[in-house]
């Protein structure tokens, strides 16, 4: 397989904090080859909750913005539909520390939605392995510090649209340039083998 354009899906999540049994989802984004969409989610259990003002400030999302928007179960559906189309071959989802980071975060509120469905971290594309095994020598592999390697033009603005928009488009950088397989079953065969290996150290 040499061109995967139209069968490669970005993926992000933004969350009230870093972890996926004590905090919750607020904004996922999904950016395919023909459109880029971002969905709000109310975290809260009651009306007192809120985001924290340093994520507010980071992701420029305000508790106002998503006090009334859709709880996670109730955009179940919509969301398996996307995730289990682009994670069945011939599509791909990519993200950036999406192993360690998005996918427990979905996966949990999976789990609190009453859904046996779960997001395979097997099925998905990350980015920062590639990373980490290519560029031992930049000093942060941070997203925006690996787009400006990469002299990738886009919004790093922490809205998950936006980074999922920025990995679609590191994912294609880093296959031109021979650190990801075109293939992305071989990438993703590379990928879960350096994740084992990752893990025996």
């Amino acid at each position: 397989m040499t061109n995967c354009y139209d069968t490669v899906m970005g993926f992000d999540v933004e969350t009230t904090g870093f972890s996926p049994w004590k905090n919750r989802i607020f904004m996922l984004g999904f950016c395919g080859p023909f459109s880029k969409n971002r969905m709000l989610v109310n975290p809260f259990n009651g009306p007192d909750g809120y985001i924290h003002y340093k994520i507010e400030e980071l992701t420029g999302t305000k508790t106002k913005d998503v006090k009334y928007a859709p709880r996670f179960s109730d955009l179940l559906f919509p969301i398996m539909s996307i995730l289990s189309t682009w994670t069945t071959p011939p599509h791909y989802v990519v993200g950036y520390n999406t192993k360690r980071f998005d996918v427990p975060f979905i996966n949990c509120e999976f789990e609190r939605a009453g859904s046996p469905f779960r997001l395979d971290p097997e099925r998905i594309l990350d980015l920062l392995f590639f990373s980490r095994k290519h560029h031992k020598d930049l000093e942060s592999r941070k997203l925006g510090k690996m787009l400006e390697y990469y002299e990738i033009n886009t919004a790093n603005t922490h809205k998950a649209d936006d980074d999922a928009e920025a990995s679609r488009l590191l994912f294609f950088a880093m296959q031109r340039a021979g650190t990801i397989p075109l293939d992305p079953e071989e990438a993703l065969r590379e990928q879960n083998g350096i994740s084992t290996q990752q893990k025996r150290r």
